[in-house]
């Protein structure tokens, strides 16, 4: 009988802790995905420094080159590496 009581008990807690984990993860799920819109350092620096929206738009046109640049620094920078590497 203690046997059987015990069994009842652990699969209720079982149940209880899955289903606490299930919201937890829920909630976190449902939280960060909401928390990821216009949540970038581009909007978070125009937004604490007040640009206005000509200085908003010259700001992303400069980050945007600045991307594009950076990008064309790293393909050469990753085909000298594998020129390197064949040598």
């Amino acid at each position: 009988m203690k046997t059987l009581l015990k069994n009842k008990m652990i699969s209720w807690l079982i149940a209880i802790f899955m289903l606490a984990n299930i919201g937890t993860l829920t909630f976190y799920w449902v939280s960060h995905f909401n928390a990821k819109r216009d949540n970038s350092p581009k909007e978070f620096l125009a937004k604490k420094l007040n640009f206005s929206k000509q200085q908003k738009d010259q700001y992303f046109g400069l980050a945007k080159e600045h991307n594009q640049n950076a990008e064309k620094i790293r393909s050469q920078i990753k085909k000298n590496k594998e020129a390197f590497f064949k040598l």
